[in-house]
């Protein structure tokens, strides 16, 4: 039964190969990592709208949440670009970044130190990404998803001068505690994961889960984060509503 869970590491290279999109992009951030030897990559999704991304009046910059990554924004973009073309005739650069620990982008350690898979140093990542040539000295729509949306909340209250709008999507942990409602909808292993008393035991669980996962964990955990079917016209309902709801900010 427990080789049944086992996932074996898979190289970044064939993760690329097997899960890359045609939207996807590689950005290598200009420090090295830990090793001191090669640029850490950044994995992140990018649909140009027709009329070319040099005429863009509108960059988008999108965050996902827990159990996901860039690729839940694919309908949205396309929804999106679709309404923006409509609406002014403009194209719209919109950007879906893997964060650290989640898609293909892997795993990155801020360089002052800051507590790995914190949303600290997802901000600090963000900003990293944010200082690259392809988006330094524009102003972004951060769209946030989940985790996504403490990450932009977070990164537009520190910096700004760099945010020209933000939009929220079932954001996590703009509050925490007890007496915090979000946490009465949470799935059971959230508010495992998430509470004091259980801390010491969830923590040894994560690591056990790193080799050790069982598919069907995996299905409920998606589920949980995306509902149980993707394809019964709902997905796409809410994406149109979410896009219309983005082109009037």
């Amino acid at each position: 039964m427990v080789l049944l869970g086992y996932t074996p590491d898979v190289s970044a290279e064939d993760a690329y190969r097997t899960m890359k999109s045609t939207s996807s992009q590689l950005w290598h951030f200009n420090e090295l990592d830990t090793c001191g030897q090669t640029p850490r990559c950044v994995h992140l999704r990018r649909w140009k709208s027709p009329g070319g991304r040099e005429h863009s009046v509108l960059t988008i910059v999108c965050l996902h949440g827990t159990f996901s990554s860039s690729h839940e924004f694919d309908y949205w973009a396309a929804a999106l670009e679709k309404i923006a073309l409509a609406a002014n005739d403009q194209p719209v650069d919109i950007l879906a970044v893997d964060l650290p620990g989640h898609g293909l982008t892997g795993p990155w350690e801020d360089p002052h130190g800051m507590q790995p898979y914190s949303i600290d140093a997802d901000v600090a990542f963000l900003k990293q990404l944010m200082e690259q040539p392809e988006l330094a000295g524009k102003k972004v729509v951060l769209v946030g998803h989940s985790l996504g949306g403490a990450v932009a909340a977070r990164f537009a209250a520190l910096y700004p001068a760099r945010v020209a709008g933000v939009s929220l999507l079932a954001p996590w942990g703009l509050r925490h505690g007890e007496k915090d409602p979000c946490t009465q909808h949470c799935v059971w292993f959230v508010k495992f994961a998430i509470s004091p008393r259980w801390r010491f035991l969830s923590l040894w669980l994560c690591l056990l889960m790193v080799h050790f996962t069982p598919k069907p964990l995996v299905h409920y955990a998606l589920s949980t984060a995306f509902g149980p079917s993707g394809r019964d016209g709902q997905l796409d309902r809410a994406t149109n509503q979410i896009g219309t709801a983005a082109s009037k900010m």
